[in-house]
């Protein structure tokens, strides 16, 4: 899990023993799609009025950390949804057509800009050389910018500048905790899992606190846009009176 390699070491086991393999002592692995239904779907036939399977918490649930949409029970997660629906409905995704495509555009743009490199060119036939380029960081870039601009109002800059966001790297910074603090707990290593905690909240706190300046900036927008967060301001006194709430159930599900 540490490595990355995790899914690549399960998917070689499921090739040798078959589509269940016991992983450890209290956890399957499956290879199946009904599998995916039986565990997650809707209860129906015999299981219908069953209980759901809970999200295994060692793995969706860390210390310290708040639920998010990804992490929330069943009903706390069809709430949050609901508010957020209408960001993503069919005439929403339509309207930000534009806005995705225009960052597209823009990817294409900085990718000739920076192919070739103008300074150096082949002795013989003259031609400049090309340049290889990190497309896994461009396409981090572009995926952060458009996700930027859908849910507070304004991009990054990553694409436009060519540089990474100090934001961005929080996050990525984020999820590289979390693995660790993962790891730790899947060892049984929870002893040191404070320690761990204690650097890893203070990144966090410090991603928390981005994110809610932005939400701010995006609620105090007179502007309509078709965005994630534009369902939400349109129904805020519906769900409560203080833009302040408003932010809080959105950045409940952006973290």
């Amino acid at each position: 899990m540490y490595q990355g390699t995790l899914v690549f070491d399960v998917l070689a086991l499921h090739d040798k023993y078959g589509p269940v393999v016991r992983i450890a002592p209290n956890e399957l692995a499956f290879a199946d799609a009904q599998a995916w239904k039986d565990i997650y779907g809707h209860r129906t036939g015999a299981a219908q009025g069953t209980d759901e399977m809970p999200k295994w918490y060692r793995f969706y649930n860390l210390p310290g950390i708040e639920p998010s949409i990804v992490s929330e029970t069943r009903n706390n997660h069809t709430v949050l949804r609901r508010q957020m629906a209408h960001g993503f409905s069919d005439k929403s995704m339509r309207g930000q057509e534009p806005i995705i495509g225009s960052y597209v555009n823009l990817l294409i743009r900085r990718l000739k800009e920076r192919a070739i490199d103008p300074d150096r060119r082949h002795p013989v036939t003259g031609e400049l050389y090309r340049r290889r380029l990190d497309m896994t960081m461009w396409y981090n870039w572009t995926t952060f910018d458009i996700i930027s601009d859908l849910a507070f109002g304004e991009p990054l800059g990553c694409l436009d500048r060519g540089v990474q966001h100090p934001w961005l790297g929080a996050v990525q910074g984020t999820i590289k905790t979390n693995v660790i603090g993962l790891t730790i707990s899947h060892m049984g290593m929870s002893t040191i899992m404070p320690l761990l905690l204690k650097y890893g909240l203070k990144r966090r706190k410090d991603h928390m606190d981005r994110t809610e300046q932005k939400l701010q900036r995006r609620v105090e927008m007179t502007t309509e846009r078709p965005d994630f967060i534009e369902g939400l301001l349109k129904k805020k006194d519906e769900l409560v009176s203080e833009p302040l709430r408003v932010l809080g159930e959105a950045k409940s599900w952006l973290v």
